[in-house]
């Protein structure tokens, strides 16, 4: 039997980086994410359709982009105490160097199928566990949302070790990615970030605490259908988090395009410094949007919320 896992990607809309310092953000699932293919084996191997790259876990020089799936499996593996090996294939449809939750999306997926392929159906709880594992070669000390959004899918309202808040869209809610094809290490943004909160604490702390209280605005107004006002949030912490230094041209040239078609809000999402920026639309404003930030962006591409969380299945070989 052949097993497959499928994770979507994520993106946060309201509280990047103040979630790292206890912030509470609202994040969502989007319409792209990770398939994960597994099968018992007698060694364990992973291959990256989109990398074109291998990995023997039994070799010594597994390759840099593949270790945090390494650890992900062997922390499957320990936790159900199986010594049997798996053969891993993994393939994305996200944007490369978007910020979308490529990594998270690839641990939930990996560790997922490599649980069913050895036979055993883990809970969410369980997999969000063992994919943070892969999470922290990534990122350190990451806050959890992009796997916690990974798995559950939907909306969520998070704060760092909380049970994440499950939201309800009254209808549906019109978002338009836009890639800027800049690479940047999210390690060093949240690095500029924490240097900045020791030059300026007290205020840093009040932006904590208005990045929560915003978040809780931006998910009523989502929920409610108030689109101007959620769009009017995104606009506002866009601002605050170019002040912080984590905008660039790129992402700002972006914003200013979206801004000047149709579009009811527009911010950066997730680390900064390149990644994506996310445009709030109405729903017949999406095709407006698309046209006319596709002239300064890598890749634009509509996602309508929400979408599910992980799916996992089995198939005939």
């Amino acid at each position: 039997m052949k097993a497959y896992a499928y994770a979507p990607g994520k993106i946060i809309v309201c509280g990047e980086h103040f979630v790292v310092y206890g912030a509470t953000a609202l994040a969502a699932a989007i319409n792209k994410g990770t398939t994960a293919l597994a099968e018992s084996s007698s060694t364990t191997t992973i291959y990256s359709n989109n990398l074109k790259v291998q990995a023997d876990l039994s070799a010594s020089n597994i390759p840099e982009k593949l270790k945090p799936l390494a650890a992900a499996i062997t922390a499957v593996k320990e936790y159900l105490n199986e010594r049997r090996g798996v053969k891993l294939k993994i393939r994305s449809d996200l944007p490369p160097r978007s910020g979308l939750g490529s990594s998270s999306s690839s641990a939930v997926a990996t560790v997922a199928a490599t649980a069913l392929a050895l036979g055993h159906k883990l809970s969410l709880d369980e997999v969000i566990k063992l994919a943070m594992s892969a999470e922290r070669l990534v990122h350190k000390n990451p806050s959890g949302v992009d796997v916690q959004v990974s798995a559950r899918g939907g909306l969520l309202l998070f704060k760092k070790g909380a049970t994440p808040e499950a939201l309800h869209l009254s209808r549906t809610v019109n978002f338009v990615v836009a890639c800027t094809g800049v690479e940047r290490r999210t390690s060093d943004l949240i690095e500029r970030v924490r240097v900045w909160r020791e030059q300026n604490p007290s205020l840093f702390n009040s932006f904590v605490e208005s990045s929560t209280i915003m978040s809780w605005c931006c998910a009523d107004a989502l929920c409610s259908g108030d689109l101007r006002r959620a769009g009017a949030i995104l606009n506002f912490f866009h601002a605050a988090l170019s002040w912080l230094g984590i905008s660039i041209k790129e992402i700002d040239t972006i914003v200013e395009a979206a801004l000047s078609s149709s579009a009811l809000g527009a911010k950066l999402t997730g680390a900064g410094g390149g990644g994506s920026v996310i445009i709030l639309c109405s729903e017949e404003g999406v095709e407006n949007v698309i046209k006319t930030v596709s002239n300064v962006a890598s890749e634009v591409f509509a996602t309508p919320l929400p979408n599910r969380g992980l799916k996992s299945w089995l198939q005939k070989s």
